[in-house]
């Protein structure tokens, strides 16, 4: 099974954003995260996507996921094999 291409939209100031970040650090993870908070361009680019502007926004491959719990529980499935 191929890893899909993954994209975290966050924002530094939310807490569930940063309940997905921790989980990423303590199992050290590595993907590309945007904070939307900071980067204009990229908050307009997940509004345009995904259709909405709820963090954290999950990127996987043309599909979204959004809720800190459900994109753990998917990264979990992803990774801790």
């Amino acid at each position: 099974m191929t890893t899909p291409s993954l994209l975290l939209y966050s924002r530094s100031t939310c807490p569930y954003c940063k309940r997905v970040t921790q989980f990423l650090s303590e199992n050290n993870i590595h993907l590309e995260i945007k904070d939307v908070g900071l980067d204009k361009a990229a908050y307009q680019d997940m509004i345009n996507l995904s259709g909405g502007t709820q963090v954290p926004c999950l990127k996987i491959d043309n599909g979204f996921m959004l809720e800190s719990l459900d994109i753990i529980a998917y990264l979990k499935k992803i990774y801790q094999k």
